[in-house]
């Protein structure tokens, strides 16, 4: 199979990604992954 670079890198490095759980309740894990992303960048909404 050959995989183009331009495939893995939209892969590793996406312009945005989508939290199914995401919480404002700093005790949820969904509070924590969205920290983990505003942190790397990603805005949050």
């Amino acid at each position: 199979m050959d995989i183009k670079m331009s495939s893995m890198n939209n892969l590793f490095n996406p312009k945005s990604v989508a939290v199914i759980g995401a919480s404002r309740n700093s005790a949820k894990l969904g509070f924590h992954v969205m920290l983990s992303l505003t942190k790397g960048g990603f805005p949050s909404m």
